[in-house]
């Protein structure tokens, strides 16, 4: 329970700067369909990069001051998650699922999916399906990853009617 209040307090945080950041500029001439897409693109080249461990992938797609949640609670910047994600410890095979662009600015973008994933990290069993939120934002013309949470969902229980 208190993973989702955390996950929950991220995005408000998230989610109010991008308005605030926003709110001070003005519109620009990018269509929101075509941020949908680039972003899109960028969220499969992460979760890609992340499967193959390409270091230098991950690099260039996190923003400097990137941060992920993960679903246990830990807070990472993005030196901690590219080391995690190249340990020898860490096995990957990512699938997402239902990719919603929730929210999309010239700016800034807000991700939302189902993410089943199948491996470890440090060692421990990860395998489950979680809801990820993603935050996309463009720095010196670049789109790049800002951050990320993620929740276990709980196993879906099939009714018998």
């Amino acid at each position: 329970m208190r993973r989702n209040w955390l996950l929950i307090l991220v995005v408000l945080v998230v989610v109010s700067l991008a308005e605030a950041m926003l709110a001070s500029r003005q519109e620009g001439t990018t269509e929101n369909s075509d941020v949908a897409k680039v972003v899109t693109d960028l969220d499969h080249q992460w979760l890609t990069a992340a499967t193959k461990r390409d270091i230098n992938a991950l690099q260039r797609i996190f923003a400097d001051g990137f941060t992920e949640v993960h679903a246990g609670g830990e807070v990472v910047d993005k030196a901690k998650q590219i080391s995690q994600i190249a340990a020898a410890t860490t096995k990957l095979d990512i699938h997402p699922e239902d990719i919603v662009v929730r929210y999309a600015s010239p700016d800034v973008a807000v991700v939302m999916d189902k993410t089943v994933v199948k491996g470890t990290r440090q060692g421990k069993d990860i395998t489950g399906t979680y809801r990820v939120l993603r935050v996309f934002v463009k720095q010196q013309g670049k789109w790049r990853a800002a951050g990320a949470g993620l929740t276990r969902i709980a196993a879906e229980q099939s009714s018998t009617q």
